[in-house]
């Protein structure tokens, strides 16, 4: 429910005090009421919202795109392991790989140092101190991330 403080305040003044002066004054004040609590409710929304944010994958890439990139969304975070390609084992390597002369080929995983990458477009990056404070404080303790611009 929204409150009018400027009407309030008028119709709460007995009629024979309703004057020009003082009526003026307080709708004056009566705005102030209406500016202050817009502010507030403003700061509640905003406050709700942050805490609705949570180190989730879904939660940050919603955050970091609401506040960074809300028209286009390119935004989003990846896996740190990728599969780097395919390689051989040699003799010395590891008996169980090579077998009377022929090569075995297998998929391997390349380890990064972090735990995320986040994958950000290229007209955002004179913001990264910003995307950096903004992934700081949700992501979750002890996670180390990696923001590539593309």
């Amino acid at each position: 429910m929204r409150v009018d403080f400027r009407k309030l305040m008028i119709e709460c003044l007995p009629l024979r005090n309703r004057k020009t002066l003082l009526k003026s004054f307080l709708i004056s004040v009566g705005t102030m009421f209406n500016y202050l609590l817009q502010a507030v409710t403003d700061w509640k929304d905003m406050q709700k919202w942050e805490m609705s944010i949570t180190p989730q994958v879904f939660s940050l890439e919603a955050a970091l795109n609401k506040l960074f990139d809300p028209a286009a969304k390119r935004i989003h975070i990846g896996d740190a392991e990728r599969v780097r390609g395919n390689f051989y084992f040699r003799a010395t390597d590891n008996k169980q790989w090579f077998h009377k002369n022929t090569f075995y080929w297998k998929e391997r995983k390349l380890g990064y140092d972090t735990d995320f990458i986040v994958f950000c477009p290229s007209s955002v990056e004179s913001q990264e101190e910003q995307i950096r404070g903004t992934i700081d404080k949700y992501k979750l303790v002890g996670k180390k991330y990696t923001i590539s611009y593309e």
